[in-house]
């Protein structure tokens, strides 16, 4: 069906696109404008047609753009032809009626005084903005963010963020605490041995001589960074998926090796993950024994230790150095560390807690949990006994 109301178009500088919002994943060749005047319209025929731009990353929304100067002027109805003979479920177009936008230029809108944030990629092309300002390690809230075209964006993004050590990562960085062992400064075995896909972006492309084992204690300053960078890499990944969650808590088989299940809120289990999520240069069995054994306030053999360093291991949550009978966490190993702490120590615990029947009256009357559990006991007991009376 063709559109009317073409000819009444405004050609000014300030409207010189026709703009179709689209989402999903097509050829961009498949959605065409055509043209006809009234009469064509009449009889169903066009008298040309033109393509569009597409400048986004689909299958997102973005804005298909096409040049109003290749439709003639005689043209007074438009139409839009989606061509789509793909069945497949990952392949669909989703349009919106056209439109004329009316242009403004970034100097209208951003002008000379609002602080900006400039892509790296941009800098020397918009000389009259003004970048954000930046004293003592304090920064101004940029108003504006400039960036380049949708593959410089890309390309550009990840390097400025918090791994890339970019203008981008200094809200998440500040976000992040870690506790290094105090071992790392000490030079204890195993701190110069790490995996290199590991490794911080910032440190991967140091020279070699700062990667060396330092030849003596008061050498270890930039091992110690560099497993902190790493650890705070580690932490800034998203949390494991319910995929990951269900092959750690579940047993599973990994090349033919048959690894047991670590399962959640298991005391063993929740010790060890807690013993070990702050230490930098690694652990071994000993020291392994003697932090499960404070922590769970019973006897912890050597021989257990072994059992669940295997269970570990197979799980991928940690990985033995080389040379060394040390083990030292993963990246994964490190996000269900802390997912399992975190759980159980801010919502399983304080939450059963609250649960508890036992819980003391004055104590239940300052928790909305505790009474709305209570409320829903006796409604349960309740409604049971009426039942039963009933039947």
């Amino acid at each position: 069906m063709f559109i009317a109301g073409l000819g009444d178009r405004p050609l000014t500088a300030r409207a010189t696109l026709l703009v179709v919002s689209a989402a999903g994943r097509f050829d961009p060749q498949r959605v065409r404008v055509q043209w006809a005047t009234d009469e064509q319209a009449a009889a169903g025929k066009h008298s040309g047609s033109t393509g569009f731009a597409d400048v986004g990353a689909a299958p997102a929304w973005r804005n298909l753009r096409a040049p109003l100067s290749a439709i003639p002027d005689t043209a007074t109805q438009i139409r839009l032809v989606a061509d789509g003979d793909d069945l497949a479920p990952q392949h669909w177009i989703a349009l919106t009626p056209p439109r004329i936008p009316r242009l403004r230029t970034l100097q209208d809108v951003v002008g000379s005084k609002d602080p900006v944030f400039l892509d790296w990629l941009v800098g020397l092309a918009f000389p009259c903005q003004r970048p954000f300002g930046h004293q003592n390690g304090v920064i101004e809230t940029p108003k504006w963010r400039i960036l380049p075209d949708r593959f410089g964006a890309e390309a550009n993004s990840p390097v400025m963020d918090k791994n890339g050590g970019g203008p981008l990562g200094i809200t998440d960085q500040l976000l992040l605490q870690v506790q290094p062992d105090q071992a790392v400064f000490h030079g204890a075995a195993g701190v110069a041995h790490r995996d290199g896909h590991l490794r911080h972006p910032r440190l991967r492309n140091r020279p070699a001589s700062h990667r060396r084992k330092p030849k003596s204690p008061l050498g270890g300053g930039d091992e110690a960074n560099q497993r902190l960078c790493d650890a705070q890499a580690a932490d800034a990944r998203p949390a494991p998926d319910v995929a990951i969650f269900i092959e750690v808590t579940r047993p599973s088989d990994s090349d033919g090796q048959h690894a047991p299940a670590l399962r959640f809120g298991e005391p063993p289990v929740m010790a060890v993950v807690v013993g070990f999520t702050h230490l930098l240069a690694g652990f071994d069995n000993p020291a392994l024994v003697r932090v499960v054994s404070a922590l769970l306030g019973c006897p912890y053999t050597s021989r257990q230790a072994t059992y669940d360093l295997r269970r570990l291991k197979r799980k991928g949550l940690i990985v033995r150095l080389p040379g060394h009978h040390r083990y030292q966490l993963t990246a994964l190993g490190r996000r269900v560390a802390v997912l399992f702490t975190k759980v159980y120590g801010r919502v399983l615990a304080p939450g059963l807690a609250e649960l508890d029947p036992r819980l003391p009256t004055d104590l239940a009357t300052r928790s909305a949990l505790a009474q709305a559990w209570r409320q829903l006991d006796r409604s349960l007991n309740q409604f049971t006994n009426a039942a039963f009376t009933a039947a």
